[in-house]
């Protein structure tokens, strides 16, 4: 049983639990009062005012409603072949700032897999933080959940080697987001001798589009896409590692600039309405222009439709592509034949292909034939932030438990 030391932790802000309590007391996966929780936490942001101004909260909320979670239960932990799988132990999770809602999808992976969890959030003071943190100690207080007070924590504190130190050496498992440098950093700290590590660096996401496919849409049809589009680009503000940066046009020229006639000025329009951009966001897209400008090896021309949306025409693909990303409706285009001209430019850093046109088997052998290295998701467009059990390419279940055999 594990304990932590409250001597060393002493600089840290308990936001979520006790920390004199807490032990490191795993269970089974998928244990019925752990999805009891996370759909209770689920109902309580649901009807809370404030969570509509954050689309991402609200998305995690109908993510993790407990009639969702019994059904996958059910569906990945079959009672008709019966398995011993219990957590690990103790999970410390390193949750990203630049994507807030994500630590709660991380303690909901880590739950769900059987473990006692520490997650650390920067210092940044978030609104969707407080929301959500007042949420999780509200239910932790009634009588159903209080037990979990002792196996969750979450603590908030700037850059700290000692804490960051200790806290590696107590866990059982690590969960790191934030990009390179982040996850290179606590590699440094000493671990457990069979302590695992799901990190999830820095990414680079694209889209596929059909520009015959979109030439076919009806009006109604052709804005429900835009709407997808939208959903993909803006809700994150283009900081999620799987939103699209890069949109490849797949068809003949003609066809392609008809096809851009058709769905840009509907993306546009729709962010004009939904999206609120911040004159701080405008400059910063100005000066991204103007970099892009002098640094891109293949920009042929700038479409600055208007602040909410800018497109970098570029002549051809080139292996820096990944380098140049954009914020706030910033998108690179490239014109192509097939999806197979993409080759050279997925690498282990990309991870989702959004996609519309295209069927399955198209997408499978574009996969096989070009023997990628990268690419963990192919989905169609308007799924590109929706959030999996498998992510990055881990079943993250399974990464974070273990299978006991008896016989």
């Amino acid at each position: 049983m594990t304990h932590l030391d409250a001597n060393k932790l002493a600089n840290a802000k308990v936001l979520v639990g006790n920390l004199n309590a807490f032990s490191n007391s795993p269970t089974v996966i998928w244990q019925p009062q752990r999805i009891a929780l996370l759909g209770r936490l689920s109902q309580a942001l649901r009807s809370h005012d404030e969570v509509r101004a954050f689309p991402e909260l609200m998305a995690f909320a109908f993510w993790c409603r407990q009639s969702r979670l019994e059904k996958i239960a059910t569906l990945l932990h079959s009672k008709e072949t019966p398995q011993l799988a219990m957590g690990l132990g103790l999970v410390l999770h390193i949750c990203p700032s630049n994507v807030p809602v994500n630590f709660l999808y991380s303690l909901a992976f880590s739950l769900l897999a059987g473990n006692t969890n520490v997650l650390r959030l920067s210092s940044k003071n978030e609104p969707l933080y407080e929301i959500a943190i007042t949420q999780l100690n509200r239910i932790l207080a009634e009588p159903e959940f209080s037990n979990m007070q002792a196996q969750l924590l979450v603590l908030q504190y700037g850059h700290d080697d000692e804490i960051n130190a200790y806290l590696n050496q107590q866990a059982d498992a690590r969960i790191v987001w934030g990009g390179d440098e982040t996850v290179q950093r606590f590699r440094h700290y000493p671990s457990k001798a069979r302590a695992r590590e799901i990190a999830f660096p820095d990414r680079y996401s694209l889209c596929g589009l059909d520009a015959e496919s979109i030439l076919g849409q009806t009006e109604s049809e052709l804005s429900k896409l835009a709407n997808a589009i939208y959903n993909d680009i803006y809700i994150m503000n283009q900081a999620a590692c799987s939103s699209p940066q890069l949109i490849a046009w797949v068809g003949l020229d003609a066809t392609i600039q008809a096809a851009k006639a058709r769905l840009w000025p509907q993306l546009e329009n729709i962010a004009q309405e939904k999206f609120a951009l911040e004159d701080i966001q405008v400059m910063n897209k100005y000066v991204d222009m103007c970099n892009t400008a002098i640094s891109h090896p293949s920009l042929e021309q700038v479409e600055w439709d208007s602040p909410w949306l800018t497109r970098y025409q570029i002549s051809h693909l080139t292996t820096q592509q990944s380098s140049f990303r954009g914020y706030f409706g910033a998108l690179y285009e490239v014109s192509l034949t097939s999806l197979s001209e993409l080759r050279d430019v997925i690498d282990e850093r990309v991870q989702t292909l959004s996609y519309f046109g295209f069927c399955k088997a198209m997408l499978t052998s574009f996969v096989i034939d070009n023997q990628l290295r990268g690419i963990d998701r192919i989905v169609p467009v308007g799924q590109a932030l929706e959030m999996d059990f498998v992510w990055d390419g881990y079943d993250i279940i399974k990464t974070l438990s273990r299978v006991i055999t008896i016989r």
